[in-house]
């Protein structure tokens, strides 16, 4: 999502000393300082917010006018809020009052009470676990590499890297393409089944009394 991110862009310009995280460092902001909020039904838009806030970061800090942490807290706040709204439409869209809060931002304590709050004003449940579930999965990105190998996929070591700004829907699933045409095909052998047994029925003589 980019909150560590944005925290750890904090700690490279030396305006905060670590170790830390950005939960916790948000836990210390008091001053909230309004960011962009963009949300469009269910789609949201954080490239925006990130861009506003790491460029506002040296001016403001520089003058005094608010702390590392009330940064933290604002981006915090603000990206919650847009997950929340969303939460809640989807639940209205599904017809359903349960929630699970699964992945490494799922840690954050804000984000499981934003989101409780939200499900005890609807009626519903919250569940959440902790960091022995909501954490960066590596045996899934190590899975997601075996995949890509196994479907003749490589890449020498000398070209590999990674960036934490990579897009998933950037990525070239071969492995969902032929997964797809196995379904195409048998969507397509099973509606030519149902085809010869429509063509094999008794056709139906109305016979008024």
């Amino acid at each position: 999502m980019g909150l560590n991110m944005f925290w750890r862009s904090i700690v490279v310009y030396g305006w905060h000393d670590g170790p830390c995280c950005h939960g916790k460092l948000a836990k210390k902001g008091e001053k909230f300082i309004d960011l962009p909020y963009v949300v469009k039904g269910m789609d949201v838009s954080f490239s925006g917010i990130l861009s506003f806030i790491e460029a506002m970061t040296i001016e403001k800090l520089k003058k005094n006018e608010c702390t590392p942490a009330d940064l933290c807290y604002s981006l915090q706040e603000t990206v919650f809020a847009m997950l929340v709204e969303i939460t809640e439409r989807a639940m209205a869209h599904c017809d359903s009052k349960d929630v699970l809060i699964v992945g490494g931002v799922g840690c954050n304590e804000r984000l499981q009470e934003m989101m409780r709050i939200m499900c005890s004003e609807s009626g519903g449940r919250l569940f959440a676990t902790d960091d022995r579930y909501c954490i960066d999965n590596g045996a899934m990105i190590a899975y997601t590499g075996l995949l890509a190998y196994a479907h003749g996929v490589t890449t020498p070591l000398v070209e590999s890297t990674f960036t934490q700004r990579f897009r998933t829907d950037e990525v070239h699933a071969i492995w969902r393409e032929k997964e797809m045409l196995v379904l195409n095909n048998i969507h397509s052998d099973a509606m030519a089944e149902v085809s010869k047994d429509e063509a094999s029925m008794p056709t139906p003589i109305v016979v008024d009394s």
